[in-house]
């Protein structure tokens, strides 16, 4: 039966792929607007020091003009906005406008008035930038959404000379359980999938995949590293509400039927169970690399 699942669910993905049925950019910016309310305490405040430790990194200093894509809750564009203080601006890009409207209420809870919202595809905003005069381009999380050198490639564009680029991102690895388990649930109810993702060919494989990023869009590594952020749940139901109220299930629960959202959540919580749980726990992380480029002055 296994066999047979497999055949067909390989069937069922070449005939998607051929039609070009992919979850589509305004089904993730749906899924953010929906997590908006969940994202900070589910995922943001985690890996908050991870996108600190990228910024302590980063040359940046006051009145800079600085560009941050994807930007979210603001978990970037908050500390990079107290650097670069109100002599300086920020431009906070992002397609959702629930994660924005939790961005400006932390902005102006802090008396943040130097920047500036821009509710757009990374890409987009960008092309509407002129060549040669920001000081810096940040992306959080997210720049595997877009075509990651297409988009350095614009940063590079509008960066000044000796200007810089900071990224961090998910690697193709990251969270192996629930991926695992949710492509285990999609061969086992092949007719069901309506949609693929192709956010995993997106994503750096490594510290050397980034740095070749940069490099092809004519910027210069600096430095790049790499680490992990580990969660641990008691329960496959856990886990299923966790992923729930995170950017980890933007897009990917489109994938499905939604009359059949409840087996698959049944199937989800049975199978990352048997195959993930050990001493009564399941263990997954967020594995990531981060990396710093400039562009010659």
């Amino acid at each position: 039966m296994k066999a047979i699942s497999s055949v067909q669910f390989g069937m069922r993905v070449l005939w998607l792929m051929l039609n070009r049925r992919f979850v589509g950019a305004d089904d993730i910016r749906d899924d953010y607007n929906r997590l908006c309310k969940t994202y900070d305490d589910c995922f943001g405040g985690h890996v908050s020091k991870h996108s600190q430790r990228l910024i302590d990194k980063l040359p940046v200093a006051e009145g800079m003009r600085i560009v941050d894509l994807a930007a979210g809750t603001g978990t970037l564009t908050v500390p990079l906005a107290e650097r670069v203080g109100p002599e300086g601006c920020v431009f906070s890009v992002d397609r959702s406008s629930g994660m924005q409207s939790v961005c400006r209420r932390k902005c102006a809870e802090r008396g943040m008035s130097h920047i500036a919202f821009i509710e757009d595809d990374m890409l987009a905003a960008l092309g509407t930038l002129p060549s040669g005069r920001l000081d810096g381009v940040t992306c959080g999380w997210a720049i595997g959404y877009s075509d990651p050198v297409e988009v350095l490639r614009e940063a590079h564009r509008i960066l000044k000379p000796g200007g810089f680029v900071g990224i961090i991102e998910n690697t193709r690895h990251t969270l192996h359980p629930v991926r695992a388990t949710a492509m285990r649930v999609a061969r086992t109810l092949p007719r069901h999938v309506t949609g693929l993702m192709d956010l995993h060919r997106h994503l750096p494989r490594d510290t050397g995949h980034l740095a070749g990023w940069f490099r092809r869009a004519g910027l210069v590594p600096q430095n790049t590293w790499e680490g992990t952020e580990p969660f641990s749940f008691r329960s496959g139901r856990e886990v299923l509400d966790w992923v729930l109220s995170t950017g980890a299930s933007a897009g990917f629960d489109r994938m499905m039927d939604p009359e059949v959202k409840q087996t698959c959540d049944r199937l989800f919580v049975r199978f990352i169970e048997e195959d993930f749980m050990q001493d009564g726990r399941i263990d997954v992380a967020h594995c990531y690399v981060a990396g710093i480029a400039g562009k010659e002055a």
